[in-house]
């Protein structure tokens, strides 16, 4: 059996192919929330609330 080659553009996408890509069909097959503090290094404190990140887990279809 042989293999198939894929014509695939690319291997890594990122949020600036975002227009490019189709989204039809692709499901999460897990979703968190990731909080970052920054630390200040000088005192040990927690320093202040800097951004929310959503992260998803897919398995995006070549076609």
């Amino acid at each position: 059996m042989g293999r198939t080659k894929l014509g695939v553009e690319k291997w890594i996408w990122t949020d600036a192919d975002f227009e490019k890509m189709g989204w039809h069909d692709v499901r999460p097959h897990g979703i968190a929330r990731y909080e970052k503090v920054d630390r200040d290094e000088e005192t040990g404190s927690e320093g202040h609330f800097s951004g929310v990140e959503l992260l998803l887990d897919i398995d995006y279809i070549l076609k």
